[in-house]
């Protein structure tokens, strides 16, 4: 059996340990970046209104007026991409 030496405190060993992670990490990230690549199931207010091309002070008010339907999570005001392309659909009629 070889000598395996230790490192002599137990931080260098934690620090090897989380290196050797991070670099397990990046090595199967490359791997699982297309789940990355699909669209989001939510967005927040900014993307939501960059993909309206509107303000997102147009936004709120669609909201508040009811036309435009959101997802409330927690004090979180979030939009689904068909509810919105839904609308706009509906608006350039």
């Amino acid at each position: 059996m070889p000598l395996v030496r230790r490192p002599r405190c137990r931080v260098v060993a934690l620090a090897c340990d989380f290196n050797s992670l991070t670099d397990a990490i990046r090595a199967r990230s490359v791997v699982h970046m297309t789940s990355l690549d699909a669209p989001p199931i939510l967005l927040g207010t900014q993307a939501a209104a960059a993909a309206l091309s509107i303000h997102e002070r147009t936004l709120r008010r669609l909201v508040r007026d009811g036309v435009i339907p959101v997802v409330r999570v927690g004090r979180r005001v979030l939009y689904r991409p068909a509810d919105l392309e839904q609308w706009a659909a509906s608006a350039a009629q």
